[in-house]
């Protein structure tokens, strides 16, 4: 009995250490909130159709900023402050792997062929980030079809960074 009452404050220690709090080791291990945040970083677009209302095969897009906020379980959602309509959702696994859908709209122009004045997509991004010690790093891509009649379809990629 006098040895069990010695052992009493070792149970009691590893009893304390191992309360998580009804949280399960990989919750404890992956909070991905971490990415929430500026990321900024530059977006190329290239003509992929023959749409006529674009006379730029690329153009190049210095400054993007995303608002990224990341759940602790790693849903994002994204809010792109560059004056665009767009809409994004996703989510980031353990590995940093992110799948992201954009909600787009694109205006028709005047010499548009395009059906509807207001044209509504989507688009399917996928990357993965990577760090330096600085620094978190994405590059994801997607082609978006702003408008079918016309043959509007653009390569869209983005480039960005997010300090630590």
């Amino acid at each position: 009995m006098k040895n069990i009452l010695c052992l009493l404050p070792l149970v009691a220690i590893l009893l304390g250490s191992c309360d998580n709090t009804g949280m399960n080791e990989e919750e404890l291990e992956y909070d991905l909130s971490y990415l929430s945040g500026e990321w900024q970083g530059q977006l190329t677009i290239e003509k992929a159709g023959s749409c006529m209302m674009a006379s730029d095969s690329v153009r190049v897009y210095d400054d993007i900023i995303l608002m990224w906020a990341v759940s602790t379980e790693g849903n994002i959602i994204i809010q792109e402050d560059n004056g665009f309509p767009f809409a994004w959702e996703g989510v980031v696994d353990t590995t940093l792997r992110v799948e992201l859908v954009k909600v787009f709209a694109w205006e028709r122009g005047l010499n548009s062929s395009c059906p509807d004045s207001m044209v509504i997509g989507t688009a399917n991004y996928s990357g993965d980030i990577t760090e330096d010690t600085a620094k978190y790093f994405i590059e994801f891509d997607a082609v978006e079809n702003w408008c079918p009649a016309d043959d509007c379809i653009f390569h869209l990629y983005y480039s960005l960074s997010k300090s630590k």
